[in-house]
């Protein structure tokens, strides 16, 4: 049975949880560069969590996604938070393998927890390159497979612990080679900006925990991990920041 949307909402409505969901949309509009007056479009929207953000910054957003019900709820959400403002936020029921838009439709595009459970992800990195303006902005999250949940599920084996937990994990979603996405997104004329990685701790661990002074230690310890391993090493995610420099 799939999550309902206001169950999904409620993950991030912990101490924890609030402040892991202000952390990636901070993160995800630095590294749009903060747009304002653009149409974006966000690959997957969701309950609409980042694209509220957005339309506080006077941007027209598009949101696609496959559930209805989510976009429904995400219409609801942006109504009541902004009234006015959310005339500016369309919804879509579409597949990022099939975007209904022409060439060169949005001045910026991102996608966040989404792109893991696309069948045919290429497909759906060229939709996103294709539907991106000249020197539009692309920031996608990917799953990573260099990230801790290889590392419990290599642990579990290692001391036969609740095998059938191991072999179900990541089964649901695809885990990404963060160095192969990037040579397919260079061959979509995509040049690659920056890449960072996300959440080296778990982020049920923040979302789980209830005291302030552990939650500055949680935080600590994933700001230190940050600086001192490599982006991709245990990284839960991979943010992909690119710009369309060359024509389709």
């Amino acid at each position: 049975m799939s999550m309902l949307p206001e169950d999904y909402e409620e993950i991030f409505n912990s101490p924890g949880g609030r402040l892991i969901s202000l952390l990636e949309i901070e993160e995800v509009l630095d590294l749009l560069e903060r747009p304002s007056k653009q149409l974006v479009l966000d690959a997957g929207t969701g309950t609409g969590r980042v694209a509220r953000h957005l339309l506080k910054l006077s941007n027209e957003v598009v949101g696609i996604d496959t559930c209805s019900d989510r976009l429904k709820y995400a219409l609801k959400k942006a109504k009541k938070e902004f009234e006015g403002k959310a005339n500016n936020y369309y919804v879509v029921t579409a597949d990022t393998h099939h975007l209904p838009f022409r060439v060169e439709s949005f001045d910026a595009i991102f996608s966040i927890r989404t792109l893991k459970y696309l069948k045919n992800p290429n497909l759906g990195f060229y939709e996103l390159a294709r539907t991106l303006k000249h020197r539009g902005i692309c920031v996608v999250e990917l799953s990573n497979i260099f990230g801790y949940e290889i590392l419990w599920l290599f642990l579990l084996k290692l001391f036969g612990i609740k095998k059938h937990y191991a072999q179900n994990m990541g089964s649901n979603y695809r885990l990404f080679n963060v160095f192969r996405v990037e040579k397919t997104l260079k061959n979509l004329n995509l040049t690659i900006i920056s890449k960072k990685g996300w959440h080296k701790i778990p982020t049920i661990l923040f979302i789980k925990c209830k005291y302030f002074t552990l939650l500055k230690i949680l935080s600590y310890t994933e700001s230190v991990s940050q600086k001192i391993l490599p982006f991709f090493l245990f990284s839960r995610g991979i943010l992909i920041k690119s710009m369309r420099l060359s024509g389709n």
